[in-house]
């Protein structure tokens, strides 16, 4: 980093020395050697590709051996696979405590309780309470609230459909919030 903050002030010296000092140069050392500038010019080689490539001959996995076949691949599976067939099943895994229980037991509650209850049982249907969108919607005309949800974004619109639908259901209202 330190090198980038004194680049411009090496290469302006080494112009000052050029325009001023003649044969000053020879006392300077070049600043690019023969072998710095072949190793410029030779490229790099590509890096790997991610998650492997091609086989180079040398690996830790497979000790620098080359990939199997297909068939000495297959020949594996099988054998593997008949190696699993043949070992015994474990069997299902002991239970850490007794399945089932008895309500003697004190394990189960077998009466149920009620928590809590609100309303009349037979009405399973909500209510929504949507508020007004602003004040004063109430004593605002038609064209006043449309003109209004000319400007005004989706979620302003939305309330505005609700409340209409709940309320007065005006048609042009409802058209121009929906």
């Amino acid at each position: 980093m330190a090198f980038l903050f004194r680049l411009p002030l090496m290469l302006l010296e080494l112009l000052l020395r050029r325009l001023l000092g003649g044969d000053d140069d020879a006392r300077v050392a070049p600043i690019v050697t023969d072998q710095a500038a072949r190793d410029a010019a030779t490229p790099a080689p590509p890096p790997p590709p991610p998650g492997g490539g091609a086989f180079t001959g040398t690996g830790s996995a497979n000790g620098g051996a080359p990939p199997p076949t297909a068939d000495e691949a297959i020949a594996r599976r099988r054998a593997r696979d008949e190696a699993n067939a043949a070992a015994p099943d474990p069997g299902p895994p002991t239970p850490l405590r007794p399945i089932g229980g008895s309500a003697a037991a004190g394990h189960l509650d077998t009466e149920p309780t009620v928590v809590e209850s609100f309303g009349d049982p037979d009405d399973v249907g909500g209510t929504i309470t949507v508020d007004p969108p602003w004040p004063g919607y109430d004593g605002d005309t038609a064209t006043a609230i449309v003109a209004r949800l000319r400007d005004a974004d989706n979620a302003t619109k939305g309330v505005v459909a609700l409340y209409e639908a709940a309320h007065k259901g005006r048609k042009t209202v409802l058209k121009a919030a929906g």
